[in-house]
């Protein structure tokens, strides 16, 4: 881009020299040109029309590699975001609002690459407004002098315009960017808005929020357009007095004070060019600004393991004093999700976890998963800290259902196989039959083919929630963690869905995380929690004799009839 910027000055300079020789006549100009171009105007003109055929060249070049720069970083950037949010703790992960990383890996990212594009033009705009002083140095030293001081007034201006705009530009951006996740929450609740009668409210809310963004869109673009004009009528003002004192002090021939003036002009248009180009780059900080603090706060919060996951068969997961303390929560302030908790388990252990809301059921999921790492304490994988661990080995040997699967746009056979590679069409179809999904196999023409619509939206709940343990199913894990899998399914499906559970391999430790008691009584052990601790762990039919949460919670849920009641109780 610097050569470019060079030759493309050289270039337009030549241009001048030939075209004023021309008008001019060789005797006249008094300038001393090659041989082969004094032999009048034909030479001339020709040389003036080659010069300016190669300047179209260098100008089309120069617009590629600019437009490559800002494609380029546009590229980089959007990988550098998926990238670093794919890696980072998923606490972070969950902390980003519904659509922050699609605003930053479009908006965001556009508006850098604008202005990596912007900056490979500077550099270029540079280095011709340089070429430019260089020629007039060579016509005439007070030229030379006339354009130092047009730079130096628009560098001035553009300085003076471009001290608030970055601050203003952050502003504006922070604003917008508001307004935006306002509006996409507005999309994800509009059905109870009209249920609850409170549209009027959040169209003011909105509202309120757009006047902010546009008040503060319209002061930066206020100095984006001031700016640039402003520095353009200051250099001409300033360019009129200082040619005036150029004419005063020196006895320029005609054609020499055309070419001064013409080199005055250009510098002039250049120098005027470059401070916009400053000003637009200045503007795209504030983005770039917002990039890399989102990019800092997925830094992962500890290095990864690197220890190969235990061979041999299942393994053994023991919890030692495990407390998690979510990093939203203040130092010594509040209660922990989870506090003091002592757990192992057996492969091929079914355990059943219970509780009230804010128990910290799914906390303890998620802490199985490695979601989550405990504040304190140790999760021990046959004896081996599961932190020194290659997350990418653990994360290999566990799989998950949740009580709203997430799905993907595409097939069953997608779904199942969910972006993991060697996983064949039988298999698919063999785990999609365990997971209960047989009969619908049968009817779809297509098989395990048949598409699901965009995020699952043509298959039902319990569908879904197939798809999901079959996805779960599909590969052998030593872990299955089941959180709320059948809160949102009737009698009959739940049944469906753990008999599928059921099918299981034996050796796979089933975690199934409940507020029904049908859906865990069939579980070797049940751990009960209450507020973050772990307050009894037995067998269904113990803990049914014991006085507490699950004693009472089997009486609500009317699990037994009255006589099987008194009978179990």
């Amino acid at each position: 881009m610097a050569l470019l910027g060079v030759l493309s000055g050289v270039l337009e300079f030549l241009a001048m020299t030939f075209l004023i020789a021309l008008a001019a006549g060789q005797a006249r100009s008094g300038w001393a040109l090659p041989g082969w171009l004094a032999g009048g105007r034909g030479p001339l003109a020709a040389a003036a029309l080659l010069v300016a055929a190669g300047s179209a060249a260098v100008t089309v070049l120069a617009a590629r590699v600019t437009t490559g720069v800002g494609a380029a970083a546009l590229t980089a950037i959007r990988g550098r975001l998926t990238r670093a949010y794919l890696d980072a703790d998923w606490p972070a992960q969950r902390a980003e609002p519904t659509g922050r990383l699609q605003e930053l890996a479009t908006s965001d990212a556009g508006q850098v690459a604008v202005g990596a594009q912007h900056a490979a033009d500077a550099v270029a705009g540079s280095l011709r407004l340089a070429t430019f002083a260089a020629a007039a140095l060579l016509v005439s030293p007070l030229a030379t002098g006339a354009l130092l001081v047009v730079v130096g007034v628009v560098g001035g201006c553009a300085r003076f315009g471009g001290r608030h705009t970055r601050t203003a530009s952050r502003r504006a951006t922070e604003a917008g960017s508001r307004l935006g996740l306002a509006l996409t929450e507005t999309t994800l609740v509009v059905a109870d808005l009209r249920v609850f009668g409170v549209r009027d409210a959040q169209a003011a809310a909105l509202a309120e929020r757009a006047e902010l963004a546009g008040r503060l869109h319209r002061e930066t673009m206020f100095q984006a357009t001031v700016t640039p004009r402003l520095t353009r009528d200051l250099a001409v003002l300033a360019l009129t007095v200082v040619l005036l004192v150029v004419l005063w002090l020196g006895d320029l021939a005609l054609p020499t004070l055309g070419l001064v003036i013409l080199l005055a002009m250009r510098c002039l248009a250049q120098a005027s060019a470059l401070g916009a180009t400053v000003h637009l780059i200045r503007e795209r900080l504030a983005y770039v600004d917002r990039v890399e603090e989102r990019l800092a706060s997925w830094t992962p919060s500890r290095a990864p393991g690197r220890r190969a996951y235990p061979q041999g068969g299942a393994a053994r997961l023991a919890l030692t004093g495990v407390e998690v303390r979510h990093r939203d929560d203040l130092p010594g302030r509040g209660r922990p999700a989870l506090a003091g908790l002592d757990l192992a388990l057996r492969p091929g252990e079914r355990l059943g976890v219970v509780g009230r809301s804010g128990a910290g059921k799914s906390t303890l999921a998620r802490l199985l998963l490695g979601l989550l790492e405990p504040s304190a304490g140790k999760i021990l994988i046959d004896g081996v800290d599961r932190a020194e661990i290659d997350s990418d080995d653990w994360f290999g040997r566990v799989a998950t259902v949740g009580q709203d699967p997430t799905m993907i746009s595409g097939t069953i056979a997608d779904n199942v196989r969910f972006l993991r590679a060697g996983i064949s069409d039988a298999a698919v179809l063999a785990a999609a039959r365990a997971a209960g999904l047989g009969p619908e196999l049968a009817s779809w023409p297509d098989g395990i083919h048949h598409a699901t619509g965009r995020h699952g939206a043509a298959l039902s709940g319990g569908q879904r929630q197939r798809v999901a343990l079959a996805r779960a199913l599909v590969r052998p894990v030593d872990l299955l963690v089941l959180d709320e899998p059948s809160s949102a399914l009737d009698a009959a499906a739940e049944q469906a869905l753990l008999t599928a559970v059921a099918r299981a391999d034996p050796a796979t430790t089933v975690v199934i995380i409940a507020h029904r008691m049908s859906t865990v009584l069939d579980c070797d052990r049940i751990a009960v929690l209450e507020h973050g601790r772990l307050v009894a762990l037995a067998s269904p039919a113990d803990l049914a004799g014991t006085v507490g949460y699950f004693r009472d919670a089997l009486l609500q849920a009317s699990v037994y009839t009255p006589k099987e009641a008194q009978r179990v109780l």
